[in-house]
């Protein structure tokens, strides 16, 4: 029946004519999209007439009972209000595995391309549900027609996360040739994502988004990538959930993404802990509600993570680490969760775990022959995490890549960089690793990357080199939020003064703010500066316990551990002798004699000046 034959029945005209004139273009639809775009009345309606028919199923189609009325393709704005209302619809339903059962189907036909709007509706789920294979599977089905460029952009999206930069960089030109001014908008804002990152090409990533709607946000994450805080910054938070011109749902959410990451790294690099906050909670928002919501967020938790690694936030860092985690089931290369958890172990302290977590990600990425670009962040966080458990083999194999062939869309991981190699290097020479960190930090200064300034800062100090102690005094009375900054003051300052009291305060203080790493190595300089032996062996055994917990074997905790030439057993025995414990309790505890106890606090006694261990 055609839309001709409709007119002049008892039936409602509009609404069962809309249905008529959808199916006319597209022939098969989704049940639950056609009930999106006209209603539950006007699905029955015409299927009471015998216009259409509703097939079987878990995941229904709707098409018209006589194939003969089928048009030759949709028009774009047929096209458009089905694919708007797919996106709708899985979104509300969770209809994910119906579109994809869907295309399944269609590609089992004689000629799939008939059924283009179910393959775009299935690669758009299998998007959704972090399958790009299939997502590319279904794309290349698509037939030459209306929505042709849409499913060179699903192809190149699906490409480009397996890292085929060139075959992705093709499929987005192909697509910005598309009379549809969104889909042209969405094809160079997808090739900018992938020569920044997949093929390493900044030049190519500006020339993609010059001229666009959406282009200020692109252009800004180029700007936060090459370490340039203050013109990522400059582009506004307020303007990541804002329409573009030529509003889409596809456009607005991949800006919403390169606007939010760039004010994520810009915010954190210079320190900024208010706009880093304001920055996560309006893009999580806002990308939670995108087709693309699971590929979005974990991006989000991923920059987050390293983000609140920086400045020191590990309450912030938590909170988003858990929100992400609660809404994405899985990420598109394999131990996603496992590299958010390792940055959030690093940035606690707890190198055991993050380097047991960072490796697996990268054993997991290699094995899967995934594009380098995925596991570039992975690589520098552990081999930090490995060089302070006092792996330096390890550590510098990993900073192997970063050393002899950078990443440009990854230069603002230069300060995290310089961290691990100054680790690498204090294990031979304490002094050189210091340069490289002050190095690093005047750059960082210099281009107004105060965060990550603190950052290196605090390391100079972990490394016992109090001259960092004046610069972070000043970062704390300007970013008196920024925690690395705030608690390295407190810390360089006991540090200048080598006062045990104070050096223990401020390693109670980064304990309270759940930085450990910090806290033992400020509790290891308190043990070095104490003037009463028997001081000095309390203080390192509670530093002991921490250390030998989270994995620490930094420079500070291996000078305080040589200096009074005690194993960490006899440290401890010392301590809780020095608490007045009876030796029978100290016994009871560790599960050995009494005599063992006290040829512990005997040797103990011979080997440094201590005279008097029980204190009364």
């Amino acid at each position: 029946m055609t839309v001709a034959a409709v007119e002049g029945t008892d039936y409602d005209e509009p609404t069962t004519v809309g249905v008529i004139d959808t199916l006319s273009a597209m022939n098969a639809v989704p049940l639950a999209v056609m009930v999106e775009i006209h209603g539950w009345a006007a699905i029955e309606q015409a299927e009471d007439a015998s216009v259409i028919t509703v097939s079987d199923g878990a995941a229904p189609l709707v098409t018209l009972s006589d194939p003969a009325d089928r048009g030759s393709s949709p028009s774009p704005a047929v096209a458009r209000t089905l694919l708007d209302a797919t996106v709708r619809t899985a979104h509300r339903c969770g209809a994910f595995d119906d579109a994809m059962a869907a295309a399944d189907l269609a590609l089992t036909l004689d000629d799939p391309s008939d059924y283009d709007c179910l393959l775009i509706s299935g690669a758009e789920a299998a998007l959704a549900r972090l399958d790009t294979s299939r997502a590319a599977r279904y794309a290349a089905a698509v037939s030459a027609g209306a929505l042709y460029a849409k499913a060179m952009n699903i192809l190149g999206y699906a490409q480009s996360t397996v890292g085929q930069g060139v075959d992705a960089d093709r499929a987005f030109t192909a697509a910005a040739s598309s009379e549809c001014v969104e889909t042209r908008a969405v094809a160079r804002l997808l090739r900018f994502k992938n020569a920044l990152w997949v093929t390493g090409d900044t030049g190519r990533a500006r020339a993609c988004v010059a001229d666009i709607s959406g282009g200020d946000a692109a252009l800004a994450l180029v700007s936060a990538t090459s370490g340039d805080s203050r013109a990522a910054i400059r582009f506004r938070v307020s303007a990541l959930g804002q329409p573009i011109r030529n509003d889409s749902l596809a456009s607005r959410s991949i800006a919403a993404l390169l606007g939010g990451l760039a004010v994520v790294i810009g915010a954190a690099d210079a320190g900024a802990i208010g706009v880093l906050g304001e920055a996560l909670d309006v893009a999580y928002e806002y990308m939670s509600r995108t087709l693309l919501a699971t590929h979005q967020l974990m991006a989000l938790g991923l920059f987050g993570a390293a983000a609140h690694h920086i400045t020191g936030d590990t309450v912030g860092q938590q909170s988003l680490a858990s929100r992400v985690a609660d809404a994405v089931p899985g990420g598109p290369y394999p131990g996603w969760r496992d590299e958010v958890s390792g940055i959030t172990a690093l940035t606690r302290g707890d190198m055991h775990t993050s380097v047991g977590l960072l490796s697996g990600v990268i054993d997991r990425l290699d094995a899967a022959d995934a594009p380098a670009y995925l596991g570039y962040r992975a690589r520098i966080d552990c081999a930090d995490a490995a060089a302070q458990t006092g792996d330096v083999d390890t550590a510098d194999r990993l900073l192997h890549t970063h050393r002899t062939d950078p990443h440009p869309g990854f230069a603002y991981l230069s300060g995290s960089a310089s961290v691990a190699q100054a680790w690498i290097t204090a294990a031979d020479d304490v002094g050189e690793a210091a340069s490289i960190l002050d190095v690093a930090a005047r750059d960082a200064r210099t281009r107004g990357r105060h965060g990550v300034e603190a950052y290196l800062l605090e390391t100079r100090l972990r490394l016992g080199d109090a001259s960092a102690a004046p610069r972070l005094r000043e970062l704390a009375e300007t970013l008196p939020d920024l925690p690395r900054a705030r608690l390295g003051a407190r810390f360089g300052t006991a540090l200048e003064a080598a006062d045990t009291d104070l050096l223990c305060e401020a390693a109670a203080a980064y304990r309270a703010a759940g930085l450990e790493a910090p806290a033992v190595d400020a509790t290891a300089h308190a043990a070095l500066a104490a003037t009463d032996p028997l001081s000095g062996v309390t203080v390192l055994a509670q530093a002991d316990v921490r250390a030998e917990r989270l994995g620490l074997c930094t420079p500070a905790v291996v000078a305080a551990r040589a200096a009074d030439g005690l194993s960490i057993r006899q440290r401890h025995i010392t301590a809780r002798a020095a608490a007045g414990a009876p030796n029978r309790e100290i016994a009871d505890e560790l599960g050995v004699s009494v005599r063992t106890v006290e040829g512990h606090l005997y040797r103990v006694g011979r080997t440094i000046d201590i005279h008097h261990i029980r204190r009364t």
